[in-house]
């Protein structure tokens, strides 16, 4: 449901899902990995970046966390 939402570019319904499921499954590191790029894709960098770190540090090998991370990362150092 919340990529459905964040496909269509219902952003703000969409970041509400993934907290939702972040809520009800804190040790979830792909809960914090999609919430992470809801916020990546409306734009809010700050909020995206630590989900991304909260979903790594649930599992070091969650190499889209590491890839989008980068990517931020990119974009900070250009602004």
């Amino acid at each position: 449901m919340g990529y459905q939402l964040l496909w269509a570019n219902k952003n703000k319904e969409s970041i509400g899902v993934f907290r939702l499921v972040a809520w009800l499954f804190p040790d979830s590191f792909n809960a914090f990995d999609c919430l992470a790029e809801a916020y990546q894709q409306k734009g809010n960098y700050e909020l995206a970046i630590i989900n991304y770190r909260k979903s790594l540090d649930l599992n070091s090998a969650n190499s889209n966390a590491v890839q989008h991370l980068s990517q931020l990362k990119q974009l900070k150092l250009g602004t």
